[in-house]
């Protein structure tokens, strides 16, 4: 488990509590060395090939909103991301006997939802850029109604820093 996983930045499984990230480096760095990567690589491809940076991005976007719903399965299932206590339907329980809303399980139609607008939209959306912003501008605003209900993040000025993140897109 230490040698593949904990590197990528997940934590050891422990019994009777929800899992935690490891996020002992500064700013969740060993959460964001892959991503990182990876935009490395596809800016490295894009320049090599002589591609569009936001024809690119268009065409990346276009997928990218369902591949977050499949992670968020992921999220779900393993109860990445609490949320505030609740006893309603979406309301799913933890491991620490309360029943909080589960907010990877509310991702999934988020992204979905993305996702096929995208589709639906993607004739209307066909000058350089337009997909790319409708896609994070979408998504930014749908992460910062959600992070309301999130109970573990720190909070600066009464913000979570993906908040704070998604105010950007």
């Amino acid at each position: 488990w230490r040698a593949t996983a904990e590197p990528l930045g997940a934590a050891a499984p422990s019994a009777g509590r929800p899992p935690r990230r490891a996020q002992k480096t500064a700013l969740g760095v060993r959460r964001w060395i892959w991503p990182a990567s990876a935009l490395v690589a596809g800016l490295v491809f894009i320049r090599r090939r002589r591609i569009s940076f936001l024809a690119f991005s268009d065409l990346l976007l276009r997928a990218v909103p369902f591949g977050m719903a499949i992670g968020r399965i992921g999220c779900h299932l393993t109860r990445e991301h609490p949320g505030i206590p609740c006893a309603g339907t979406f309301c799913i329980p933890f491991p620490d006997g309360v029943r909080r809303l589960d907010l990877g399980l509310l991702e999934i139609p988020l992204t979905l939802a993305i996702g096929l607008a995208a589709y639906v939209l993607r004739y209307h959306l066909a000058r350089p850029g337009l997909m790319t912003a409708f896609v994070l501008t979408t998504y930014g605003f749908g992460r910062f109604i959600l992070d309301f209900f999130r109970v573990i993040d720190a909070r600066y000025l009464a913000l979570t820093p993906a908040q704070w993140g998604s105010m950007a897109f």
